[in-house]
């Protein structure tokens, strides 16, 4: 079509170009440049380049807390950012992922049968959208890692939030969805 207007609507030539609604990123990390050097504000990148490649909204699934406070700025228009869904830090076993070296807390907290249940509800607590769990590291590192207990799961789930699992193996999966997660964060990495 030409340009001009049409019903009060300003017409654009799109002539060789498309046109796509916007994207939506159900699995983020804003929060980590995924670059091998210092680039600086990872996070202010991110959303910046999120934005420029047409996402409109985005799920972090796995990250510092202060990504709670980020999602309600960019929802008062405060921030320029998309759309965001938030989990917080992830659900984890001691020496498991995403904190095999170190106990970071911003991106861990580590549950055990006495305080599972508490863990959970503090995320409920803090305005999280869901709850990530690592059941399983994904062989990032050359050694092993402990799993996390899947017994724990069914309190982690009650706590009413929707829950997503980081998975490695077909038994994750078989032992993620037994307990009730809500999604898996991505396909295990794994060959059965």
């Amino acid at each position: 079509a030409s340009g001009g207007e049409w019903g009060g609507a300003t017409v654009v030539d799109g002539t060789g170009r498309f046109v796509v609604p916007g994207l939506v990123d159900a699995h983020v990390h804003l929060a980590h440049s995924g670059a091998t050097v210092w680039t600086g504000d990872p996070l202010d990148a991110n959303l910046r380049a999120s934005l420029y490649h047409g996402v409109l909204a985005a799920y972090d699934v796995g990250g510092p807390a202060i990504l709670l406070d980020l999602r309600d700025s960019i929802a008062a228009g405060t921030t320029l950012g998309p759309r965001l869904r938030v989990t917080g830090p992830f659900l984890t076993a001691v020496g498991s992922h995403p904190c095999e070296t170190w106990p970071d807390p911003d991106l861990c907290q580590f549950v055990d049968d006495a305080n599972v249940s508490a863990v959970a509800a503090s995320r409920v607590d803090a305005g999280a959208d869901g709850i990530k769990v690592a059941v399983a590291d994904a062989a990032f590192t050359p050694w092993g890692t402990p799993r996390i207990d899947v017994t724990l799961l069914p309190a982690i789930v009650a706590a009413g939030l929707p829950v997503l699992a980081h998975v490695d193996t077909d038994t994750d999966v078989l032992d993620a969805m037994a307990a009730g997660v809500s999604f898996l964060a991505q396909p295990p990495f794994a060959a059965p």
